[in-house]
């Protein structure tokens, strides 16, 4: 669903029940999130989409003086 309506790619999460999709910005994110919760509800299952932005810095550890 989420390649059919437009994401670069998709994932299944290997610790939780997380799917994500990578997408452009834009109307793109709501397109495949919408897509893919239609796919799921047609599973009878449950979900939302999520639009996030990705980490481009990592983890980080602060240490206090």
């Amino acid at each position: 669903a989420a390649a059919r309506a437009g994401a670069g790619g998709a994932a299944l999460s290997g610790s939780g029940p997380t799917i994500l999709a990578l997408t452009p910005e834009g109307a793109a994110q709501a397109r495949v999130g919408r897509a893919m919760e239609k796919a799921f509800a047609r599973a009878g299952a449950k979900s939302r989409a999520l639009a996030l932005e990705i980490d481009t810095e990592g983890a980080r550890v602060e240490i206090a003086s």
